[in-house]
């Protein structure tokens, strides 16, 4: 009998520890002194992780808004006796991201996503719309780039009190650390790129099939050269001019050693900005020299003010076309004993 009440009382005591003595210990901790200095010392720190966190929430909004025709909407109810019920109609749905369509369409869509994208989602092949497309996909890597940057931002600010916080307390939920400290929940999730959808249900509601159709980063990239053949072919001024790929975009950022040339930050999202706009010189828009790199926040707020940077950007590139200049002249002159100069007037134009 002894033996069982030794049992129980172990067992009650542990469940006590477990459900009411931790908790209260570890509520206990995250309101003391030695916690709150802890989390005023980091304060600045968690603060920046929060605005890049919302940055990035903000970034995930952004989509090029293409949508299937609007044919109406309407609620469709099958009042049929249950074994005579089409089970497929439930399927179906009406929304401006899916095209009710035949199943022949589907299957096309499935072959040749782009062009019935275009097609059915009322995507005209024009300069605009490429802009559009563009600047999404822009977004979108602003944002792919900011998770990553945020999460090392954060683990390492979290890394750095650590030794701090006692181990009882490090035995806890990670998650109600991050929370006591005051980041923000991190979504790590890619769920925000849009998917469209074809969709065939027959009339009879016993079949059904779709396609979807996601454009991820690597999609919406390849749709943007889609987009850009279909332009040059109908406008024979784009077809004079390269594309703005995502290798040329990367050779900016490259050149500029992926950090804001306005700010000095290398740690936020960057985007690459067009110094003089391409409405103004559309022979400029695809070229190297004519893109600098900036932070997103920084690129919005020169956005509208173009004319007021152009000339300290306009230097910035020059510089660092100087650099490159020199270091060739220097490698050619210690080849061949011989001063060869490279371009004295450093002219802005085309790399």
């Amino acid at each position: 009998m002894f033996f069982i009440y030794t049992i129980i009382f172990a067992v009650v005591t542990f469940l006590f520890i477990k459900n009411v003595a931790y908790p209260y210990a570890i509520n206990r901790y995250f309101k003391s002194e030695e916690f709150l200095a802890i989390k005023e010392s980091i304060s600045q720190h968690v603060q920046d992780c929060n605005d890049l966190n919302q940055h990035i929430q903000n970034l995930k909004l952004s989509y090029a808004d293409i949508e299937s025709f609007d044919y109406g909407k309407g609620q469709l109810s099958d009042t049929s006796r249950y074994n005579m019920k089409r089970k497929n109609w439930s399927e179906s749905t009406n929304n401006r991201w899916t095209h009710p369509c035949s199943l022949s369409i589907v299957k096309n869509a499935n072959d040749q996503p782009f062009k019935y994208l275009c097609k059915y989602f009322n995507i005209k092949p024009t300069e605009e719309t490429l802009e559009k497309f563009e600047n999404a996909l822009n977004d979108f890597s602003a944002a792919e780039q900011g998770k990553g940057l945020l999460v090392q931002e954060r683990d390492d600010t979290i890394a750095s009190v650590m030794e701090s916080i006692p181990p009882f307390v490090l035995r806890s939920s990670e998650d109600r650390i991050k929370q006591e400290l005051g980041f923000m929940l991190v979504s790590l999730s890619q769920l925000y790129f849009p998917v469209y959808t074809f969709q065939y249900v027959s009339a009879g509601g016993n079949s059904s099939s779709r396609f979807d159709f996601r454009l991820d980063l690597e999609q919406l990239e390849r749709f943007i050269g889609y987009l850009a053949e279909l332009v040059k072919f109908e406008n024979s001024v784009a077809g004079q001019r390269a594309l703005m790929t995502a290798k040329l975009r990367e050779r900016i950022k490259v050149r500029d050693n992926f950090t804001c040339q306005l700010t000095g930050q290398n740690n936020v999202p960057l985007e690459v900005h067009h110094i003089i706009p391409w409405s103004k010189d559309e022979r400029l828009r695809y070229v190297v020299s004519n893109g600098i790199t900036l932070a997103k926040s920084v690129h919005e707020m020169v956005n509208g003010r173009e004319e007021e940077f152009e000339e300290q950007f306009k230097k910035i590139v020059s510089e660092k076309k100087f650099q490159q200049t020199t270091k060739g002249a220097k490698k050619v002159n210690n080849k061949n004993k011989k001063y060869i100069p490279g371009n004295p007037y450093l002219r802005y134009g085309h790399i």
